[in-house]
């Protein structure tokens, strides 16, 4: 008959697994691991890979080792130096470097509680102080103008010198183990970035500032058209004048030429009619009665011994 195992080797394989499940961990690449021992640190494990701990007598805890953001989940309003009220909406960007630094800011939290949430509730009251300390310190303009990388720096840095010199969110001391693992103090975390996404005015502001600027537009614009009349006019009057200058030239011109063609014309019929006085009597009154008697219904009337009918009283001698 096939040998039966004892219950006894069956507890002490199943003990045995536990033990061996229990005395090692795995770090992953985005994270870092901190041993404790009956709650005090013993080790801190940066580097990914398996690990060994005592089975049963410690624990591990992680933390993200990657990039963390923090968003400002409202508005705040702050007084500029220029006594401007503006909203701002504002993010940063952080990551633990020092996680036995982090756990003893966030131990209220306690282990498995959600230390990131403690942390960012600690980082919105420092991100609002410094977005105060430094916006109130400038102009509304200078956040529209290059010194905006310049005053984002300024707040990272303000931040990040509290961040690091702040103390831990509880009251307790340190332990010996803290001491020896020479942990840093402060949060144990890096400011990376803090950027502002949103700066605007109040709404009643903003309706005051609109119609400001709609009555300066309006200003601007009947500006404008004045200038724009008065140019038009002054236009205007140039290119009146100037044609009232040509014209008098161009009529100059044609008064004296149309006399020279007078005199000239006057000339040849001289010469022409020189030659035969009393033909060119003769054609002179027939251009004249031409003249007089151009229309149907003229009548004239005059005595048979006028100078006029000089011509007819010829040819009725004829």
């Amino acid at each position: 008959m096939p040998s039966r195992i004892s219950p006894i080797t069956i507890i002490a394989v199943i003990f045995g697994l536990i033990l061996v499940y229990n005395s090692f961990y795995i770090v992953r690449q985005t994270e870092t691991a901190l041993v404790t021992q009956f709650g005090n640190p013993v080790a801190i494990e940066l580097e990914p890979g398996l690990k060994l701990k005592t089975p049963f007598m410690q624990t591990v805890e992680y933390f993200d080792r990657r990039l963390l953001e923090y968003v400002m989940p409202e508005e705040i309003e702050i007084n500029a130096s220029d006594e401007k009220r503006i909203r701002l909406g504002a993010f940063l960007r952080w990551r633990i470097v020092d996680p036995l630094a982090f756990a003893r800011a966030t131990r209220t939290a306690g282990i498995g509680g959600n230390r990131i949430s403690t942390m960012n509730s600690q980082l919105s009251n420092l991100l609002g102080s410094s977005l105060r300390q430094v916006i109130g310190s400038v102009p509304l303009n200078a956040l529209l103008s290059p010194e905006r990388d310049r005053i984002m720096r300024e707040i990272r840095e303000i931040v990040a010198k509290q961040a690091s010199s702040s103390a831990t969110l509880d009251t307790a001391e340190p332990s010996k183990a803290d001491t020896a693992l020479k942990s840093k103090s402060g949060f144990g975390i890096e400011i990376v970035d803090v950027r502002i996404v949103k700066a605007d005015l109040p709404p009643e502001n903003s309706e005051a500032i609109f119609k400001r600027m709609q009555t300066e537009r309006k200003r601007e614009a009947t500006s404008y058209r004045a200038k724009g009349d008065e140019d038009s006019q002054g236009i205007r009057a140039n290119a009146e004048r100037e044609r009232t200058v040509l014209l008098a030239e161009a009529h100059k011109k044609a008064e004296i030429l149309r006399g020279e063609g007078d005199a000239l014309a006057s000339k040849i019929f001289a010469s022409a009619f020189g030659k035969d006085p009393e033909f060119y009597d003769f054609y002179r009154s027939m251009q004249a009665y031409v003249r007089a008697i151009n229309q149907k219904d003229t009548t004239v009337i005059l005595s048979p011994d006028n100078q006029f009918l000089r011509q007819m009283n010829k040819s009725d001698k004829r």
